[in-house]
């Protein structure tokens, strides 16, 4: 059933039995669990559907989708208060996407930190709704997007000519990148010209707020409950090893220190972020494969060739990967020029410097493997962990000492980076990129 009074928006409210194939597609044990509640048509659900780049949450503010592209938050004169109170029972609603990723983030004075990407069938608000039906208040800081919000592509795409023939055949101004991270906005505006919004959509399900009234001691819907709670506790299950993550870092610090090391706060903070990536408990990039769940990946690759006029290379384009429980296992990378910790600054400093850098990373690499593997530190949790996990290091351009490999060595080990030869064969993997310059990769031993 349509919503009223909501013409201008991309959304409906639908009822179980309108919503329950999308839900069977994405997620059967979700179906089932609700199949069983028979929750009729009192408990409905909000469609909502995004174009690429298109806020669904901004800092814990739920936007909904207007049909003029943007999105409009929910407290807008513009969203009838009916609709409101379905949808603000928490900060951020409990969230399905039906058939693209969506990434959460945040937000600091100097960068956007991606934290995961949501796969469809995932959900989202998940932490927000269980703590609600627990009745504790939390004020979550993140923010999600429809499709990646840390993409780029690997090639330098900073030609000014290029922009200006993007001016010519596509009517729109765009300045040229200045970093990896200036890459989303065109992207997204690229994604959204009148010729291309409609190719890439986004459909997201809010459950509305009719779904946590009922009675826990009801059996039908503490099944439903234990449910959402179980899915809670997947998902939160590596952030919340917080405790035992922070000893066992202690430990490495100690292994660092009894070597005679002295790594500066940067290093130390990236070694860090590093053994947090393998730990699953942080994302790095990966190439983006053929789906498309993660953005309009074929008609930004075709736009950049057809009318920037890319020379000689592989349109490769980066997203953020998470290698944990329910995410598919592949290579991630993580680079020196493209600092997103979480913790400490990310300070760079430039040139030649940064290959200096990687070798000292990879030599407390090192001497965690040894002080481990010699039982100065016993790490048995751990020791598993970085068993199992390898870290390799790349750069750009040569090194002198040759302790850091060539970048163009990246794809004899990786054949996803070359994936995109099978539309452009003519093509070559970009080893120059500026994202290889001091690339770190972490992969799972099989």
């Amino acid at each position: 059933m349509q919503v009223t009074d909501e013409g201008a928006f991309n959304i409906q409210e639908l009822t179980w039995e309108e919503a329950k194939e999308s839900i069977r597609h994405v997620n059967s044990e979700l179906f089932k669990t609700i199949e069983l509640l028979n929750p009729g048509k009192k408990l409905t659900l909000v469609k909502a559907i995004y174009p690429f780049g298109a806020k669904i949450i901004e800092e814990a503010m739920l936007h909904l989708p207007h049909k003029s592209g943007r999105s409009i938050p929910i407290h807008s004169a513009a969203i009838n208060d009916s609709l409101k109170k379905k949808l603000l029972y928490s900060p951020i609603p409990l969230s399905l996407p039906l058939n693209k990723a969506t990434e959460i983030f945040v937000k600091t004075e100097e960068q956007v930190v991606p934290l995961k990407v949501i796969s469809p069938g995932w959900f989202f608000g998940l932490f927000e709704v269980t703590s609600l039906l627990c009745g504790l208040n939390i004020n979550p800081i993140w923010s999600v997007s429809s499709g990646a919000r840390s993409l780029f592509m690997l090639p330098k795409i900073a030609d000014k000519a290029g922009y200006n023939q993007f001016k010519k055949e596509l009517n729109i101004s765009l300045n040229p990148p200045r970093s990896l991270s200036d890459h989303y906005e065109i992207f997204t505006l690229i994604s959204n010209h009148p010729s291309h919004i409609n190719d890439w959509q986004s459909e997201i399900l809010f459950f509305t707020d009719s779904w946590f009234t009922q009675p826990c001691s009801d059996p039908k819907w503490a099944t439903f409950y234990n449910y959402l709670f179980r899915e809670s506790n997947i998902q939160t299950h590596y952030n919340r090893d917080d405790i035992a993550f922070s000893l066992t870092w202690q430990k490495f610090v100690y292994a660092i220190g009894a070597r005679g090391l002295r790594p500066r706060p940067y290093i130390l903070d990236t070694v860090k972020h590093l053994v947090a990536i393998a730990a699953g408990l942080q994302p790095a990039f990966c190439p983006a494969d053929t789906s498309e769940i993660v953005a309009p990946i074929k008609l930004l690759q075709n736009v950049y060739i057809d009318i920037y006029g890319l020379k000689n290379y592989l349109p490769t384009i980066f997203h953020p990967h998470i290698l944990m429980v329910g995410q598919e296992i592949r290579p991630v990378y993580y680079s020196l020029s493209y600092p997103v910790l979480q913790e400490g600054l990310p300070y760079l400093k430039v040139g030649s410097d940064i290959i200096s850098s990687e070798r000292e990373i990879k030599l407390l690499f090192e001497t965690l493997y040894t002080a481990i593997k010699t039982g100065r530190v016993n790490l048995p949790n751990i020791y598993n962990l970085l068993h199992k996990r390898q870290f390799e290091f790349f750069h750009n351009g040569p090194d002198i000492f040759n302790e850091i490999q060539p970048a163009k060595d990246m794809p004899l080990a990786d054949p996803a980076l070359l994936k995109d030869k099978t539309c452009y064969s003519e093509r070559e993997f970009c080893a120059t990129a500026p994202f290889l310059s001091g690339c770190i990769r972490i992969s799972v031993e099989r």
